[in-house]
């Protein structure tokens, strides 16, 4: 076959790996036709000759999807921008879809062509979607809502006041927010020679030596990437004057003595350009910790509370379903566009005005 693939003979197949045989493996590689696969799912696409002899399982019902043309190239944007991932808008999916145009490069050589093509395509449309489409969506997990209000960027000093779960095991949130902490000092996966900007701390020096062991052994087996500090907590005032950025995993507790002497030192700080975060709250309060901390004096715009974690998460579960819905409509969009015959869907769009960033005012049914 010496046609390009396109969107008018583009055929995509999406089945379960359960049911990836040994005869579908065989015509996989003599049909030569790239993938995009991951844990649970299969998904082939090329030229629709290529699949009239796809040994399909038998007895299937709809458990492997065949789509053809716009539906095919809607499937493929939705599925490498990573919206129709588990994790929205995750980027693994993409280096599978990638990967498996160089599996397709190093196996057949001479079908890799055909697919340049649709593939220079599907970048330029998945870089708009990401650009000005999807750019609005965020993650609504607490530990990584709890950065983003405490305003941590890269460069900057970090204080956990960690915590060990049961078993004597480091606590998930601390655990998380020192993953989180290394990302965003380190976003592209090289410490640029930077190190131990992340400081622990424990009110117990038994608890914070026990602590120190969980974390020194994860970063032996590499799930942490740099040197980390663990200081006194007899310092905490000189710790509050040197961080940028403090997360408290460890619950609140009335009349405790570490929340005591954290109001305090907080209270006491010279430099007010740093941040506190609270992750677990007051336990009697329903995880609050707003109005126990204002009672003590401390100024609500120095630190961040439970309570404002929540409502972000609030605002952000709603602004990423119009974000959802909106990416869908564009997919929907340039794949009808694409079906036309439309050489640049994106300028179409931008010249034309069409709208497809959805109103929060106007519902949307896809």
């Amino acid at each position: 076959m010496t046609d390009d693939v396109t969107v008018e003979n583009l055929r995509l197949i999406r089945f379960n790996t359960k049911y990836l045989s040994s005869d579908i493996r065989t015509w996989q590689e003599k049909a030569g036709v790239p993938f995009a696969e991951s844990c649970d799912n299969q998904i082939w696409y090329g030229h629709k000759d290529d699949f009239d002899d796809f040994p399909f399982p038998k007895g299937r019902g709809d458990e492997v999807k065949v789509m053809d043309d716009k539906d095919a190239y809607k499937f493929l944007l939705d599925t490498v921008s990573g919206f129709r991932s588990k994790n929205r808008g995750e980027t693994h999916i993409r280096r599978q879809f990638y990967d498996g145009l160089k599996c397709l490069k190093a196996d057949h050589p001479d079908k890799e062509k055909p697919y340049q093509g649709l593939v220079s395509n599907i970048k330029k449309d998945i870089a708009f979607i990401q650009d000005e489409i999807s750019i609005g969506y965020k993650k609504t997990d607490n530990l990584t809502i709890s950065r983003d209000l405490s305003g941590q960027v890269k460069g900057e000093t970090v204080l956990i006041i960690g915590s060990l779960g049961s078993g004597g095991l480091i606590g998930n949130n601390t655990k998380k927010m020192i993953g989180l902490s290394e990302n965003k000092q380190d976003p592209n996966g090289k410490m640029l020679g930077r190190d131990h900007f992340i400081r622990v701390s424990h009110p117990d020096p038994v608890e914070l030596h026990a602590l120190r062991e969980q974390v020194e052994t994860l970063r032996e087996q590499g799930i942490f990437r740099s040197n980390i500090d663990y200081v006194d907590f007899s310092d905490i005032s000189v710790q509050f004057e040197e961080c940028d950025r403090v997360y408290i995993d460890l619950p609140m507790k009335p009349n405790d003595t570490m929340d005591s002497i954290v109001v305090m030192a907080w209270q006491e700080r010279v430099r007010n350009d740093n941040v506190m975060t609270h992750m677990r709250g007051n336990p009697l309060k329903r995880m609050q910790s707003t109005d126990t901390w204002l009672n003590a004096g401390l100024d609500a715009d120095s630190y961040v509370s439970p309570e404002d974690i929540i409502e972000e998460c609030e605002l952000r579960s709603t602004n990423n379903k119009l974000t959802i819905q909106s990416v869908d409509m564009a997919t929907r969009t340039i794949s009808e566009m694409r079906a036309k015959g439309t050489e640049n869907p994106v300028k179409e769009i931008k010249d034309q005005g069409i709208d497809i960033i959805l109103d929060p005012e106007e519902p949307y049914y896809s």
